[in-house]
């Protein structure tokens, strides 16, 4: 089998790597996807686990069990969950906890039935950012032990590479990290800003004041950027990639902080090691949703998706001076600034969400003209980015996201629908799927022969348009 793609970002830990209670009892997101997911998470995290098929819960055992949980510690929020009741139509929701609620053996044995690729697996750790302290109860050093089980390699089958956490939050964060890399062969580091940091700047820059931190915070904003500047001199000295979500989207802390993974935080440390290998996850994001911003000290995020870089605004972002640029400006438009000015800048296309999926056409969803206009408009955007910065073209990385694409029920056609979709955009396929991504990554960081350029397109372009098939 050639290898259709390398995806270069997805998550394979379960719901033991997470720290549930504190982003149940803290995080904005309170109702609709993340209501069930909180509620399923809480059944995972405290019920046993799972031996097997037969006695995983079904999908309302585990959010009725999430919401007794959550009812006897959750207090003051007893309010988010009256009237919850149990809607069988977000099943694949809860098909994704359940999935959480498994061994990261199996995890990871469920993303091989997805589809044929080739995946990057980017560890989180959140602990320390959110109000009282983390609860995950898996550290590192539990995930190292499970990931070099015999069991799991074999499940792994060579076609999973992991990168390890970096989080500021901890005092001895860079030591933590140093030691995790001589203990497993990780390929590089994952940082997650939108949990409550900048890039840089947390003491402030450029007129935009240092950062509110939780009351009672342990640290303080010079110490958060003392401790990014040391992991960036190490990965910038020996050449080791740093990948960070770059998405106003995800696992906030608290209200609003997602907005710190702006790109624009992160043009200084590009501007002192402008060889850093640097991978902005997410492109800035495609939902069709702001966040909510109650920040004052954070650039609003406004008109930051691909949907709305207009061809017009493109061509004229590509004619504002460097030193004039603006956190406000459009998320994908700087990325790709970034990329154009700097060689080692790449991004991806994760949980890029622009085809139909569960619930598409009904009530309170998009309908299915809503969705081919997003596409259209996605499309749109992203040739006018490719065409006003070349370079993004060997920059632009094939990414999925999994297993956040099971909760949409759309990961079985992520990869075949972005098959199609590329048939369409200004760009080299092979690229896409899998030249950018081999040239980022280290060499050995799969166990698998990466397909070159002549052997990709005579399994899947033999007929001049690209086809991925989907699986089974």
């Amino acid at each position: 089998m050639t290898i259709p793609a390398i995806d270069s970002q997805g998550h394979y830990s379960n719901a033991t790597d997470f720290p549930v209670w504190r982003f149940v009892k803290y995080s904005p997101k309170a109702d609709g996807f993340h209501k069930l997911a909180s509620l399923a998470l809480m059944a995972s995290q405290f019920a046993p686990k799972a031996r097997g098929p037969a006695c995983a819960p079904t999908r309302e055992e585990a959010v009725r069990g999430g919401l007794e949980l959550l009812r006897a510690r959750a207090g003051e929020q007893d309010e988010i969950l009256d009237g919850f009741e149990f809607d069988e139509s977000a099943g694949s929701i809860v098909d994704w906890v359940l999935l959480l609620l498994r061994s990261r053996k199996r995890v990871v044995e469920r993303r091989q039935e997805v589809d044929d690729a080739v995946f990057v697996d980017l560890i989180v750790d959140l602990d320390g950012w959110f109000p009282g302290g983390g609860d995950a109860r898996a550290s590192v050093d539990d995930y190292i032990k499970a990931i070099g089980r015999r069991t799991y390699r074999e499940a792994a089958s060579g076609k999973i590479t992991h990168f390890v956490p970096f989080n500021p939050a901890y005092p001895d964060a860079l030591a933590r990290v140093q030691k995790a890399w001589m203990d497993w062969p990780f390929r590089g580091i994952k940082i997650y800003p939108a949990a409550g940091f900048r890039p840089s700047g947390n003491v402030g820059v450029d007129g935009i004041p240092p950062i509110q931190l939780f009351q009672d915070a342990p640290f303080t904003a010079a110490e958060l950027d003392q401790r990014l500047w040391k992991l960036y001199e190490w990965c910038n000295d020996d050449g080791i990639i740093i990948t960070a979500h770059c998405s106003p989207k995800g696992a906030e802390a608290m209200p609003g902080l997602g907005h710190r993974s702006n790109p624009y935080y992160w043009r200084a440390v590009l501007e002192r090691y402008p060889a850093l290998r640097l991978h902005l996850a997410h492109f800035g994001a495609v939902r069709d949703d702001v966040p909510d911003h109650p920040l004052p000290e954070e650039p609003l995020w406004s008109d930051g998706r691909i949907v709305d870089a207009t061809p017009d605004q493109v061509e004229a972002s590509a004619e504002i001076d460097w030193d004039q640029l603006v956190p406000t400006e459009n998320w994908a438009i700087q990325i790709s600034r970034l990329a154009d000015r700097f060689d080692n800048v790449y991004t991806d296309t994760a949980y890029h969400q622009v085809f139909p999926r569960r619930g598409t056409g009904k009530e309170g969803q998009p309908s299915f003209e809503d969705i081919a206009n997003r596409r259209e408009a996605y499309v749109r955007g992203l040739n006018a980015l490719l065409a006003a910065y070349p370079k993004l073209r060997k920059r632009l990385m094939y990414g999925s996201d999994w297993h956040m694409t099971v909760a949409s029920e759309s990961d079985m056609d992520f990869l075949p629908n972005f098959a199609e979709l590329s048939n369409q955009l200004d760009l080299d396929p092979y690229d896409f799927f899998v030249g950018n991504a081999a040239r980022f990554l280290p060499d050995d960081a799969f166990g698998v022969p990466i397909p070159d350029k002549a052997e990709w397109e005579d399994a899947y372009r033999s007929t001049g348009e690209v086809v991925i098939p989907r699986k089974g």
